[in-house]
This record gives C-alpha cells, sequence and structure tokens, in this order.
C-alpha cells in the first residue's frame, strides 16, 4: 500500500530540519499553528517519555503502509477529541512551557502511528514529507486552510521554475542568472527540498556566481527583476532618477556638456556598480573629448576645463594638440589631477623648448610674463595692440624666442630669445613691417625715421 500524500505540518516552509529521525522526524518551525498532514479523527494520547501531558494523533481514514495514523510531538492540541479535521486545518500549536517542548520555541516531533504507539517509522515519515509529492498548508485568519499546489520535480523544471517564480519571490529572480538556476531548483524541487530559506541562501552564496559578483551587481540585478519601477527615470521618486539627477549635478559641477541618454547610462551604472561621488566624477572625467575641427581650432564638450587648461598653456607659450589637451582634461574632469599638475608639466616642456628662460620658469615665472616686456615693444614697433602678437602660433612672432645668433669665432651659438633691439632690427626687415609703412605714408605722407 502506497503512503498517503501528506501536507507540510507547518502554515509556511520556515522551518529547520534537524535531521534528526528517530521515532519520528524532528523539526523546528516558527511559533504558531501546527496543521494536520491529512484528513482524519483527531485523539488525545498521553505520552510519558516527554512530548507533554497530552499531545494529538491524528488517525488517517485509510491506514498507511507504516501506521494508522500520525502523531505529533511537543505541541499543544487545539482542538478536542473526537474532531473530524481535514488535511491543512490546524489541529496544534508549537509551544515553549510545561505543555510541549520546555526547551526550544516551535519544536515539532512528527512520525507515524501504530496500534501500540509510535512504530519506529521516521524515515519513512521524513520520505514522505520531503518528497515532491508533498503540499504546503496555508492558514487563513478564519482557520480554514488553503492548498498550494504540488512542489513540482526536477523532473519538470517549467512547471517548477512558475511554482518558484511565485512562491519564492525573494530568490526567484535569480532564475534568470545561468550560474544560480541549477543551485535555486535543487534547493526548493530536489529530493529533500524545498529547503529552509537560510539553506537556499546559504546554497546560492556558495556559487562561484555570488562569490565574484560584487553585492551593488547583486542589488541592482535583484532590484531589476523584483522592483523594475525604481530604474525608471519617469519617476521622480525612483532611485534612477535620484542617481541621475546626482549625475547630472556632477557633470554640471566640471562644465560637461553630456546627451541626456549618456547621462542616464552614467546613473544606472553607478547603480549597477555602487559608484561614490568620486567615483561618479572619475567616470564622467573619462567622457571628457577635445579633437581638432577644420580650421585647426579646438572643439571640446567642457568648453569649461578646456578654457582653462588654454589659459594656463598661453601662459607657458605652448600649444598643445588636442591629444594633450583630452588627456589632462579628463583627468582634471576626473578629479585624479589637478590644474597645477598640468601647470607643472607646461613648465618643464616650456623650460625644454626656451632653455634660455629656463632658470626664471623654475624659478616660478610664466614665460609669457618673462616676455611681456618683448610683446609690449614689439606691438609698438609694429604699431598693433599687445594682445595680437601671437609669439606661439604666428611664424613671424616665434622666431622671437627662437633665435639663433650668428656663429662667434666659427663656433654656433645656441639658441635664445632676442633682445629688444635684435627684435627690433628683425621685425622692421619683415614684410609686414614694410605693408604698414607703406600705409602710414600712402595716409599721411613720408615721416622722419
Amino acid at each position: 500500500m502506497a503512503a498517503a500524500q501528506l501536507v507540510w505540518p507547518f502554515p509556511t516552509r520556515n522551518a529547520t530540519q534537524y535531521q534528526r529521525v528517530d521515532q519520528g522526524w524532528d523539526l523546528q518551525g516558527p511559533m504558531g499553528p501546527v496543521v494536520a498532514a491529512a484528513s482524519g479523527t483527531v485523539q488525545y494520547a498521553h505520552d510519558p517519555s516527554g512530548f507533554g501531558t497530552t499531545y494529538p494523533v491524528l488517525i488517517l481514514d485509510t491506514p498507511s503502509p507504516y501506521g494508522i495514523g500520525i502523531y505529533y510531538g511537543h505541541v499543544v492540541p487545539t482542538v478536542a477529541a473526537g474532531t473530524r479535521v481535514s488535511a491543512g486545518q490546524p489541529i496544534a500549536t508549537t509551544a515553549n512551557g510545561p505543555q510541549g517542548n520546555a526547551t526550544s520555541p516551535g519544536w515539532l516531533e512528527i512520525g507515524w502511528w501504530g496500534p501500540n504507539g509510535p512504530t519506529g517509522n521516521g524515515t519513512a515519515m521524513h520520505q514522505a514529507l520531503s518528497s515532491g509529492q508533498m503540499v504546503t498548508g496555508s492558514v487563513s485568519v478564519g482557520g480554514a486552510a488553503d492548498v498550494i499546489p504540488l512542489v513540482p520535480g526536477l523532473n519538470d523544471i517549467p512547471k517548477l521554475d512558475a511554482y518558484i517564480r511565485k512562491n519564492y519571490p525573494d530568490q526567484s529572480w535569480m532564475l534568470d542568472v545561468a550560474e544560480v538556476k541549477g543551485v535555486l531548483e535543487q534547493a526548493i524541487g530536489g529530493p529533500g527540498g524545498p529547503e529552509t530559506p537560510a539553506q537556499i541562501q546559504a546554497a546560492i552564496q556558495n556559487t562561484a556566481w555570488w562569490k565574484h559578483t560584487s553585492q551593488a551587481m547583486i542589488k541592482f540585478t535583484n532590484l531589476a527583476h523584483t522592483s523594475p519601477e525604481e530604474l525608471n527615470f519617469g519617476d521622480p521618486g525612483s532611485q534612477a532618477s535620484q542617481a541621475l539627477a546626482k549625475v547630472h549635478t556632477a557633470a554640471g559641477n566640471i562644465g560637461l556638456g553630456l546627451p541626456l541618454t549618456v547621462l542616464k547610462n552614467v546613473a544606472l551604472d553607478s547603480l549597477k556598480y555602487g559608484w561614490s561621488d568620486a567615483q561618479i566624477q572619475q567616470r564622467l572625467g573619462g567622457l571628457v573629448t577635445v579633437g581638432a575641427s577644420r580650421d585647426g581650432t579646438a572643439v571640446t564638450n567642457d568648453p569649461q576645463m578646456l578654457a582653462t587648461l588654454d589659459q594656463l598653456a598661453g601662459k607657458y607659450l605652448y600649444n598643445p594638440s588636442a591629444g594633450i589637451l583630452q588627456q589632462y582634461a579628463q583627468q582634471v574632469a576626473a578629479g585624479t589631477m589637478s590644474p597645477a599638475a598640468f601647470q607643472a608639466f607646461l613648465a618643464s616642456t616650456a623650460a625644454t623648448k626656451y632653455p634660455s628662460m629656463a632658470e626664471a620658469i623654475t624659478a616660478g615665472q610664466a614665460p609669457s610674463d618673462i616676455i611681456d616686456p618683448l610683446r609690449q615693444a614689439a606691438a609698438q614697433t609694429m604699431g598693433v595692440p599687445a594682445n595680437s602678437i601671437n609669439f606661439v602660433s604666428d611664424p613671424m612672432y616665434s622666431k622671437v624666442l627662437n633665435y639663433t645668433p650668428p656663429a662667434v669665432a666659427g663656433k654656433a651659438q645656441a639658441p635664445r630669445v632676442m633682445t629688444t633691439s635684435e627684435m627690433q632690427t628683425y621685425l622692421r626687415n619683415t614684410d609686414q613691417y614694410a605693408h604698414m609703412e607703406a600705409a602710414i605714408t600712402r595716409t599721411f605722407g613720408k615721416v622722419a625715421p
């Protein structure tokens, strides 16, 4: 004769499987109701060996191969002897006192009952309650019981997965994680399952995926499955919207202009990886771009940063390439380098390029300040505003800073900055100076030198 299909004796699956099997099977569940594992009539029996003053024995209408009923030890009956009950209906409660078990709250021993008491078939009870044919009682406020459908076994994965998604919402999202899916299915639908939530979590945490995936990513993936509304940018109160506001502010602080789609991607990444404010800034810094337009001018998505670097470069008479500007702009915007570091690079470069000024530059002077008297003199000589004199980009004026004097006694001279008189002589022999003089003559006549 086959054993009858049984209902799990607790209204929830949160029970610790002690794995102690003797006359019956010892379990520890939550304080509260214990339900009838099968339909039958309740009797009271007295157990002199420690269950308590009374404990219920449920007599099955159809005897099982292991006995004529089921006994419940270490619990307090809540129905009178002779009561006819249905499978899943509450018949007792777990206790922690004189009646029932006196040491561990929630303890229950359940086993088969024979004509002369417990028959020693605890192993058979363990197998019956642990099999995939077991159902779970769910007690309502009114005391009646609903029955949750059978837990599908590993031989029907689609049904098992559907069961997990319905009854284990906190873990079901991990069915979509290839490295965890099988572990979760085994823990709930395998032999001896479903395991307790603690056991299921322990099995998941033992996977390589859990060990090598950041907690922030696990949290994000869980959020995407269980609370997708939190990743909706259209909801002002969602986590995604809050992250986007933080990213938008950080981008504004460094003058970085990015499309909304890019800002949203950064916001989602900040949730995935649990970025701090500093890490968000580093990510944004990496998105700064500096390129060259057709006319050679620099174009960027961070004009504020480019202006800062250009101003420094101008002081050191250096015209950096777009590549160098992007390298430093990204690092400064990311907060991993200060503008002072860029200034140090410029000082080193200028000292190498203008060796005659190296000592002054090393002492802390900027080349533009050093040559300012030359700029003023050049402006007066050429009759133009001083701010129009470009010693870096204008080929005519750049020669002033890279003048190689004539050889002395056959010995070549090192390049240096022209003196004021040398510069004036040089400029007066340029075509630009000649054109200027011609224009003055046409306008005012011959002017005495």
